[in-house]
């Protein structure tokens, strides 16, 4: 489990796709080093397994489908969060990395002193979708500011400040790039059990 407070952000050293191979390396950093084989990780918002440790890289293997669900391998740098521990202070919201869907990044600009990132997704989320809850976006944990709802789409704001952007991906995203997501836990399985929803 993690909170979506991301500890840095790296440059993907290596990615190797087919149908049978998928793994890529990323360098090490010292925020990593207590890392073991087998230790979960998040990376750009999706809980992936550690699988090689080198002296200078960390190989990581994903499916097929992983592959499929995020755009965002097509990137340079990715979000990195190491898994929660018993007794670390939870900041953010717990989210488990297992990403809902992909939502569309339609504006990005700065308002004053704050960062105004929009996001459009479908109508069919909006029970998922409430003022001032939180949603994790590309493993990051944000919250709710705006809702403008269309005929076949919903509008999401979120508020960034200055220092999320500069110590996050976010500042490599691009217009009509695809950001993953994943809605609050409590939400998300709640209303699942209640409405028999399944996305």
């Amino acid at each position: 489990m993690f909170n979506g407070i991301i500890n840095l952000f790296l440059k993907i050293f290596f990615l190797k796709y087919s149908k049978k191979n998928n793994f890529f390396f990323i360098k090490l950093n010292k925020k990593f080093f207590d890392m073991n084989m087998g230790d979960s990780l998040s990376i750009q918002g999706t809980c992936l397994t550690l699988i090689n440790k080198y002296l200078f890289f960390f190989e990581f293997e994903f499916s097929h489908m992983t592959f499929l669900n995020i755009s965002n391998f097509k990137k340079k740098y990715f979000n990195f969060e190491k898994s929660l521990k018993y007794f670390n202070y939870i900041g953010g919201h717990i989210i488990i990395s297992h990403n809902n869907n992909l939502f569309l990044l339609k504006n990005i600009f700065l308002y004053f002193n704050i960062l105004k990132i929009y996001l459009l997704c479908y109508k069919k989320f909006k029970n998922f979708i409430f003022y001032k809850n939180s949603i994790s976006v590309n493993g990051i944990s944000l919250t709710i500011n705006e809702i403008l709802i269309f005929k076949n789409y919903i509008l999401l704001c979120f508020n960034l400040l200055k220092f999320t952007y500069n110590f996050t991906s976010i500042k490599f995203y691009n217009i009509l790039d695809f950001i993953n997501i994943e809605f609050d836990l409590n939400i998300f399985f709640t209303l699942s059990i209640i409405n028999d929803i399944i996305i």
